[in-house]
């Protein structure tokens, strides 16, 4: 529902700036970003979600070279492994490079949004993602996982 919002949201300042530079040839001030961080943030809710349900685009080419069902298991739970370590990564990156915005009281150009917050947005997404990640490991390991 957030995302579905956010997606009109953008339609409609989209059709907003276009309308009024159109009419009387000067932009919105500072309107301009706004879609351009509405769309990341859908884009990384989104992604939770569709780690969540399993709907995210995969490419299993392991199948082909790995015939056997203990090898392809071992090689889902080795995947599943380095997919929740780097997403730790990149989760303790995010948090420094967010915590030294909000020392720097670091904002967006236009609207003067705290880019904090942009940020705050995706670390949840990405925290979010490193549960259902550990999650499917933990069933990959206990063989109830596919």
């Amino acid at each position: 529902a957030m995302v579905t919002v956010a997606m009109i949201a953008i339609l409609g300042i989209t059709f907003l700036q276009v309308a009024v530079r159109f009419v009387f040839h000067v932009p919105i001030g500072g309107w301009d970003e706004m879609p351009m961080y509405m769309m990341l943030i859908g884009t990384w809710l989104t992604a939770a979600i569709n780690v969540k349900k399993k709907d995210h685009i995969t490419l299993d080419l392991y199948v082909l070279f790995i015939k056997g069902e203990k090898g392809q298991r071992v090689v889902r739970i080795v995947i599943g492994f380095l997919t929740v370590v780097t997403y730790a990564i990149f989760s303790f990156l995010l948090a420094e490079f967010m915590h030294f915005n909000c020392i720097k009281n670091a904002t967006t150009a236009g609207l003067s949004i705290p880019y904090w917050v942009i940020l705050a947005i995706m670390l949840c997404s990405v925290v979010l993602m490193i549960i259902y990640y550990t999650i499917d490991l933990v069933s990959q390991i206990r063989g109830t996982g596919k």
